[in-house]
Formats: structure tokens, sequence, C-alpha cells
């Protein structure tokens, strides 16, 4: 599996931050690695592919926090790892909180 680390965020020990890519994923093309839900990949597929990529990063399932992206500007302060169905941006300054984008 490749998993892309931006360099803005390599200097900082503090911060874990991966872009996943088409690689490593158990999903059939043209899925591959896909992580979402809303693009027609089989629901267990995607949970294993959110398994291997957020497992590969050090990153318990059960502390990520999602969002429903809706092109707007809406931005949510994330406390406990949850679900925003209306957002475009996740914000935190609390340790061990995931967010994804």
């Amino acid at each position: 599996m490749k998993i892309i680390i931006p360099g803005i965020f390599r200097r900082f020990d503090n911060i874990v931050a991966g872009v996943s890519t088409k690689d490593g994923g158990v999903s059939p093309a043209p899925f591959f690695m896909n992580l979402s839900y809303k693009v027609g990949d089989v629901t267990e597929n995607v949970n294993k592919n959110r398994e291997i990529f957020f497992k590969a990063l050090g990153i318990p399932l059960k502390r990520v926090t999602y969002q429903k992206q809706i092109h707007s500007s809406n931005s949510n302060y994330v406390s406990t790892p949850s679900f925003f169905k209306d957002s475009d941006a996740l914000y935190t300054d609390l340790k061990n909180n995931f967010l994804a984008v």
C-alpha cells in the first residue's frame, strides 16, 4: 500500500497525516482503495479498506471523525469522534482525535 505524507506535516512529530492512493485496497476496479460509502463500492470492502489504511497510520478506527462534504463554508470543531453530514472542514485541538476528509 502507498500512503502519501504531505510535506507540510512531516516536520511535526505530533501530527499524523496521510493521503490514500489506489494501491493496497480490497475493492475491485474501479474502486481499489476506496474509503467512501458514497461511490457504489461494497460496504464490507470500504470497511476493510478503512481498517487497512488507518492501521498503517497507527490510527484506531474508533478515533476517526468523518464528514459528508457539501462544498460550502461549513466547518465543525471536533471534540469526540463523530460524523458530520453537512460539512466541508473539520478542526480540533485535541490529541488522538483524528479527522478524515
